[in-house]
């Protein structure tokens, strides 16, 4: 049985690792969409939930990565393999 580590053991032997997804790329009328992405890992990191915000250009990246996040979701065009750099980066 493998054991994966992502800020804490997760696996078959190991309590249930929950990633929740926030998308508000929908609503179309959030204004300062960075103000409240702050404040939900702000929310989330002390209670120790990792959330898995998707990202479309390498500014996002770049923003989401100061923010502390564990993982990207990749809105991911073949035709754009930078995209995939920027976040393995």
């Amino acid at each position: 049985m493998s054991t994966l580590e992502l800020g804490r053991p997760v696996g078959e032997l190991h309590r249930p690792f929950v990633i929740a997804a926030v998308d508000a790329a929908r609503l179309g009328s959030i204004e300062l969409p960075w103000t409240w992405c702050a404040r939900l890992y702000n929310h989330a990191d002390p209670r120790g939930i990792k959330l898995l915000t998707t990202v479309s250009d390498e500014r996002s990246i770049e923003r989401l990565d100061w923010f502390g996040t564990s993982a990207f979701e990749i809105f991911y065009d073949w035709a754009d393999p930078d995209l995939v750099a920027a976040a393995r980066r």
